[in-house]
């Protein structure tokens, strides 16, 4: 029964992870032309727009980003509000995205664990009633 749950978890996290990894990759194309004009150093970008580069700058801190916001560790209508500099579609899209990973991911979750635990439970007691 553990083995089952730990399978499906793995599973679970392993679709968590890819998502988050798309999730990232389409943030991190739509914010390398800010942070390319940032280092250009050609034109004054503003403190959002530095924030921006910060969290979305690379691969890496785009998924930590996402990660955090997802997982409470940043809050993020924060992170919503630095994607203001790279227009409104971003934004609804990172809202989306928020949605679907706290909505119905956590609810596929819970429900897979929960079935696993059921069927083992029962499993556990049939095999009680044949000894």
């Amino acid at each position: 029964s553990f083995r089952r749950s730990l399978a499906a978890i793995c599973w679970i996290a392993f679709l968590m992870t890819t998502m988050i990894y798309c999730m990232a990759l389409v943030l991190l194309s739509a914010v390398t032309g800010v942070c390319l004009s940032e280092t250009d150093g050609s034109e004054q970008i503003g403190t959002e727009a530095s924030l921006l580069c910060t969290q979305f700058g690379s691969l890496r801190s785009s998924m930590m980003t996402l990660f955090q916001a997802v997982f409470g560790g940043m809050l993020w209508g924060e992170v919503l509000d630095a994607l203001s500099v790279i227009g409104e579609f971003y934004q609804v899209l990172l809202v989306a995205f928020m949605v679907t990973m706290l909505l119905l991911v956590f609810n596929i979750v819970t429900g897979i664990v929960l079935s696993i635990t059921e069927e083992a439970r029962q499993l556990e007691q049939d095999s009680r009633i044949c000894s």
